[in-house]
């Protein structure tokens, strides 16, 4: 797994009938968006679900700033997410070393909208801790889905967490409010 395209096939290998939407070329590439980067179904108890997906890469461990997930990419995941049947996860690819490639699923939902909407960033060593997928032979089983609860199990209380990260990175209104909080 060299880059993000690579992570791209092997999450449509990955799924049945996984489907890679094409990139927008030529003249339509300043002009038009892909919703995310693909679709397909995924086998669960009750029957195929749809997926909707967007895949991320990282070439080794590090965190994953949610910033580099498009405005539009998390619109559509969480409209779609709403419909009946319809799943969206964002996809992380990290190549951890040689043998050791990972999918990190993350189930795409309101919350992790919030996630995205105030630039959380999951760190190396928090993402370290997450239940992720092994790579092999060019695949991997969706045993593993990242939710809130996963989350809450590595940082506590994520909706504590997430209003004490906006009230420590919100803009102050001006220089001189700046000047007289620290005083």
């Amino acid at each position: 797994m060299k880059n993000e395209a690579d992570v791209c096939t092997i999450i449509r290998n990955s799924l049945v009938s996984g489907f890679k939407v094409p990139d927008p070329s030529g003249a339509f590439q300043s002009t038009s968006q892909r919703c995310f980067d693909g679709i397909g179904a995924i086998e669960k108890e009750d029957g195929l679900h749809f997926v909707c997906w967007e895949a991320k890469y990282l070439k080794s461990m590090s965190a994953f700033p949610f910033s580099k997930i498009e405005p539009h990419q998390n619109y559509y995941l969480n409209e779609y997410n709403k419909c009946i049947g319809v799943i969206s996860y964002v996809i992380l690819g990290v190549n951890v070393g040689r043998g050791d490639q990972r999918m990190y699923v993350f189930e795409w939902n309101d919350f992790m909208g919030e996630l995205y909407k105030n630039r959380f960033s999951i760190h190396k060593d928090k993402l370290e801790k997450l239940p992720y997928n092994e790579v092999h032979k060019g695949t991997f089983n969706f045993d593993n889905i990242i939710t809130k609860s996963d989350l809450e199990k590595i940082y506590g209380n994520m909706d504590l967490v997430l209003k004490g990260y906006i009230e420590k990175n919100k803009p102050l209104e001006t220089g001189l409010t700046n000047i007289l909080k620290e005083q």
